[in-house]
């Protein structure tokens, strides 16, 4: 009876130990693809859009890698895509003789280009994230944009500008930016 109970205690045992052997290997055959895809995951939130998982199986794990590799490999292409847009953009609006401001629907400026700063005596650079009414002291500037925004409709005006030999005057003209469903976004 000693014998059967130390054969049926052994047996026991050893089918734990295999057991937690076996549950050891899946284990570890499972959490390192997603070990590898949460690094991966959290390289690209940080901006790494090279950023791929090697995929080594068929399986749903496998399929999720080869799904993360493609978003990742798309993510790459449009943020390419819209930084050249910008790089663009920015080449555009910096050889302009016209003063270009864009602003958020808070009047917020996103953009500013030379000219415009030339104009209202401001830097470029750091009138963004600032609000129109802080970045000029022209107050009708401030007042067409809200128009723009508010009425969702082109506003305009002409502004005097005292100077020391003689006068200027803007001209100023507004447009609401619409969203592609026709909410205002903000004005240009």
């Amino acid at each position: 009876s000693r014998a059967i109970r130390d054969n049926v205690l052994g047996a026991t045992f050893a089918a734990v130990l295999i057991s937690f052997g076996i549950a050891f290997l899946v284990s570890r055959r499972l959490t390192r693809p997603l070990r590898s895809l949460t690094h991966a995951s959290m390289a690209l939130g940080r901006g790494d859009y090279d950023t791929r998982v090697p995929v080594d199986s068929t399986d749903e794990l496998g399929r999720l890698g080869e799904t993360f590799n493609r978003l990742a490999a798309d993510l790459q292409g449009r943020i390419e895509t819209i930084s050249r847009d910008r790089t663009e953009l920015l080449a555009i609006l910096s050889g302009m003789t016209e003063g270009v401001i864009a602003t958020d629907r808070e009047q917020r400026v996103v953009l500013l280009n030379d000219a415009a700063g030339r104009m209202l005596g401001v830097g470029a650079a750091s009138a963004v994230d600032a609000r129109i009414w802080e970045v000029t002291r022209i107050g009708e500037v401030s007042k067409v944009i809200a128009g723009a925004v508010e009425g969702a409709r082109q506003e305009e005006a002409e502004v005097r500008i005292p100077g020391e030999k003689r006068d200027g005057f803007l001209q100023l003209v507004a447009a609401p930016v619409t969203s592609e469903d026709g909410d205002v976004q903000g004005a240009v």
